[in-house]
C-alpha cells in the first residue's frame, strides 16, 4: 500500500533583513536552501514544544 503525498500549504512570512541574512548563510553551510531550512527549524520547534507538554 502506497502511502499518500499531503498537500502542501504556501505560508508567508516576512523577515527583518538581518534575520535573512542568517538563514541565507546557514542554509548555505548545510548545503540547503533557505526555505527547506525554515521548514526544518519549525518542524523541530514544533516537536520540541509538542514534547514539554
Amino acid at each position: 500500500m502506497q502511502k499518500q503525498k499531503q498537500t502542501k500549504i504556501n505560508l508567508t512570512v516576512r523577515l527583518d533583513p538581518e534575520d535573512l541574512g542568517e538563514l541565507k548563510r546557514q542554509a548555505t553551510i548545510k548545503g540547503i536552501g533557505p526555505a527547506t531550512l525554515a521548514r526544518i527549524m519549525i518542524r523541530e520547534q514544533l516537536k520540541r514544544n509538542d514534547e514539554i507538554r
